[in-house]
C-alpha cells in the first residue's frame, strides 16, 4: 500500500544518505566492509576478504544476518529501558521493558527495510517481533515458537524458500542455538560477581551457542558448497563479537548521525572504521592459517545423519544417566552411517572402471564433465569469457 511503499522509499533513501556518509568518514577496505555489515552492501568487498570469513566459519558477518538485526535492537531496548526506567513514577505504572520493547519495534521494522528485507533478516525480525510482543503482554517467550512462527510467515509469503540455502541454515543456526546452547553452557545458578569470572561465564555461554550453531549448520554447507570450515568455533569466537559489539551498532548510528550532519557520526564512524579494520586483520588471519577442507557433497540421507550425530553427540554432553547413553548411541551411529555413506560411495567411484561423458545445457555453448576411470574429473567448457576473472 502507500504507507509501505512511503517506508521503502523512506529506508532507500536513509540507506543512500548513509552509504555516502561512510564513504566520506572511512574509505578503502575498511568502509566497504563497514557498509556491507551496517548496510547489507556487498560490492566493494573483495576476494580475498571473502575469503578470510570463510576460512574463519563466519561468512555470515559479510550479510545482514538476524544477528546484526538483534544486536541493533538489542541496543535500542537497552537504551530505552534505561531511560524508561530513570523517568520519576513511571515504572509505577508500566515496565520499563514493555515500554522499551514498543520502543524498539520501530527500529526493528526500519532496518530490515534498510538493509534489503533479506531472509535471514526477516526471520530474525519476526522472532524478535514474537519476543517483544511477550514482553508488552506480559507473556514468556519461549524459542520454539518464534522459530516456528517465523518459519510460518517467510513460507506463506514465499513457499520456495523452503529451498533456499540461507533460509535453511538460517533456521538451522537458531534451531541449533535453542535446543543444544543452554545444554553446553555452564549450569543454571547464580553468575558470578566479580568481572573476570562474569566474562569468562559469558565466553562459555557464547563458545556453547557457536558450538551449537555449528554443528547444525556445517552438515548443511557441506551440502550445499561442499566445504568445511573446521576454525569455525574458533572465527565466530574471535570475529562475531567484535562485529556484533562495535562494527554493526557504532557504524550503524555514526552512520546515521553523520547522514543528519550531526558531529558526533563522523566520529562514531572513525571508531567503527577501526573496529572494521581490526576485524579484517583477524580475518585474514584465518585466511592465511586456518584450513579450508573440501569434501564429496553429501546427499540428503547422509546430511541429514550428519545433523542427527550432532544433535545426538551435542546432546549427551549435559545429559545424565540413560538419556545420555542413548544420546551418545545414537549420535555415534548416525555419525557412522553418514560418514560410511560418503567413504563407500568414493570409494566406488574411485573404482568404477566406466567412463562417463555428461554434456551440460548452458544456453549458448557447448560444456562437458568427464569422468574418468579411477576418479580423475574434467571439466570443458567452451564458452566466452565474460571478464578476466575466468
Amino acid at each position: 500500500g502507500p504507507a509501505d511503499g512511503g517506508l521503502r522509499r523512506a529506508a532507500f533513501e536513509a540507506r543512500r544518505a548513509m552509504r555516502a556518509a561512510i564513504d566520506r568518514a572511512v574509505p578503502g577496505a575498511p568502509g566497504a566492509f563497514l557498509k556491507t555489515a551496517v548496510l547489507g552492501d556487498r560490492r566493494g568487498v573483495g576476494d580475498d576478504v571473502e575469503a578470510g570469513f570463510t576460512a574463519a566459519g563466519a561468512t555470515h558477518v559479510l550479510s545482514v544476518s538476524g544477528l546484526h538485526l538483534a544486536a541493533v535492537v538489542a541496543v535500542v531496548f537497552l537504551v530505552a529501558r534505561v531511560v524508561a526506567g530513570g523517568v520519576p513514577a513511571l515504572p509505577l505504572y508500566v515496565d520499563p521493558r514493555a515500554v522499551a520493547a514498543v520502543l524498539a519495534l520501530p527500529a526493528l521494522v526500519f532496518f530490515t527495510l534498510l538493509t534489503g528485507e533479506a531472509v535471514a533478516t526477516q526471520r530474525s525480525a519476526i522472532m524478535l517481533a514474537v519476543g517483544m510482543g511477550g514482553i508488552v503482554l506480559g507473556r514468556p517467550v519461549s524459542a520454539a515458537p518464534a522459530i516456528a512462527a517465523a518459519a510460518l510467515v517467510i513460507l506463506v509469503l514465499g513457499p520456495l524458500r523452503l529451498y533456499d540455502d540461507s533460509f535453511q541454515l538460517s533456521l538451522a543456526s537458531v534451531a541449533g542455538i535453542a535446543l543444544l546452547a543452554r545444554r553446553l553452557g555452564p549450569a543454571r545458578g547464580a553468575r558470578p560477581r566479580s568481572w573476570p569470572g562474569r566474562a569468562l561465564d559469558w565466553l562459555w555461554r557464547f563458545g556453547a551457542a557457536t558450538a551449537a550453531a555449528t554443528a547444525f549448520t556445517a552438515p548443511l554447507v557441506a551440502h550445499d558448497f561442499g566445504e568445511i570450515a573446521p576454525a569455525a568455533p574458533l572465527g565466530n569466537l574471535a570475529l562475531v563479537p567484535l562485529v556484533e559489539l562495535a562494527v554493526v551498532p557504532v557504524g550503524l548510528f555514526g552512520a546515521a548521525f553523520a547522514a543528519l550532519g550531526a558531529a558526533p557520526g563522523a566520529l562514531a564512524l572513525r571508531v567503527a572504521g577501526v573496529a572494521a579494520r581490526l576485524a579484517l586483520a583477524v580475518a585474514d588471519g584465518f585466511r592465511a592459517h586456518a584450513p579450508l577442507l573440501t569434501c564429496r557433497l553429501p546427499n540428503a540421507f547422509e546430511t541429514g545423519a550428519l545433523m542427527s550425530a550432532a544433535a545426538g553427540l551435542l546432546f549427551s554432553v549435559r545429559a545424565e544417566g540413560r538419556a545420555r547413553r542413548w544420546a551418545a548411541g545414537v549420535g555415534l551411529a548416525a555419525a557412522l552411517a553418514g560418514a560410511g555413506s560418503l567413504v563407500a560411495r568414493d570409494w566406488l567411484r574411485r573404482h568404477d572402471r566406466r567412463l562417463r561423458v555428461t554434456f551440460l545445457d548452458v544456453g549458448q555453448g557447448d560444456a562437458a564433465v568427464i569422468e574418468a576411470p579411477g576418479g580423475a574429473v574434467a571439466g570443458i567448457d567452451s564458452g566466452g569469457a565474460v571478464d578476466d576473472a575466468f
